[in-house]
């Protein structure tokens, strides 16, 4: 969705139903973004000052410029694909921003069910730590890939792969051992969900 401009000014003249504020807050909501540090988030994304972001929000206004609002729109799309949810464009947020129709996170859930986008991480870590739970694993005296069955093998993997990932462990740590450990038990006995 192309937003107009006037030939003499780059605000936003396409109109916008009232709720803006909120519809922003339910895109954050949607994917679990804490409430602290959304104005400046939302300054980050759409190239704007704090005092002129909470302007907007105090105002239920999207922001006047139309490359601010394009910035918006497109840092929402990219928060929404880096927190695992499937792609939306950013004309549609843009759209729904606008109140054009309705939240396209409503009925949308993260894409965990054994699914991690692995194509931008240090495929040797990832290895490292296929390696690790293998050999906790024979050193609770079992190969994990006969014993542990492939739904939940794949749902350890989905559970202690992404937080590696996500938190940069090290690998070393006794603390991830644990945690690898008791998974595997859980895993073993069918709990892991």
């Amino acid at each position: 969705m192309k937003l107009k401009t006037s030939q003499k000014t780059s605000h936003l003249t396409e109109s916008h139903k009232p709720g803006f504020s909120q519809r922003l807050d339910n895109i954050f909501n949607a994917i679990h973004s804490p409430q602290r540090g959304r104005q400046a988030a939302i300054a980050r994304m759409a190239g704007m000052s704090v005092p002129g972001t909470k302007d907007c929000l105090e105002n239920d206004r999207p922001p006047k410029q139309l490359k601010n609002f394009n910035a918006l729109s497109k840092g929402l799309a990219a928060l929404i694909k880096q927190q695992n949810y499937p792609i939306i464009d950013a004309e549609v947020i843009a759209s729904y921003l606008l109140g054009n129709q309705q939240n396209p996170l409503s009925n949308l859930s993260p894409l965990t069910e054994g699914y991690y986008d692995l194509s931008r991480e240090d495929p040797v870590y990832i290895g490292q730590v296929y390696l690790l739970i293998n050999q906790i694993g024979e050193g609770l005296g079992m190969n994990i890939y006969k014993v542990i069955g492939r739904d939940q093998l794949e749902k350890l993997y989905a559970s202690i792969l992404p937080y590696c990932l996500k938190h940069n462990v090290d690998l070393d740590s006794s603390h991830l051992r644990e945690m690898i450990e008791c998974s595997i038990k859980l895993a073993k006995a069918s709990m892991l969900r």
